[in-house]
């Protein structure tokens, strides 16, 4: 029923894409721990801008972990505006 339009202009319908995080996602959802859906949804819960932050950080890490052949670790503490201080540490 009804017609297709396009999602241009609707922030919900045409919302944010990041593969990377998907894939993210998806990988943590195959641990069997029992606090994982909890971690997957506050990770949803951060604004895209945090969220393609916590991607280019792992990368970014990642890269510097293959180049150096040395452990490295990536911080990122969120920017929530409702006063909920919370943050993601990457080591590789």
């Amino acid at each position: 029923m009804g017609f297709d339009a396009p999602y241009e202009g609707d922030v919900i319908k045409s919302g944010w894409q990041n593969s990377e995080f998907v894939k993210l996602c998806d990988e943590l959802a195959t641990f069997q721990q029992p606090k994982v859906i909890d971690v997957i949804f506050t990770l949803l819960d951060w604004n895209s801008r945090f969220r393609d932050a916590i991607i280019e950080n792992i990368n970014k890490s990642k890269s510097l972990t293959q180049n150096t052949n040395q452990q490295s670790n990536s911080t990122l503490v969120s920017d929530n505006q409702l006063g909920e201080v919370m943050g993601i540490t990457y080591i590789s």
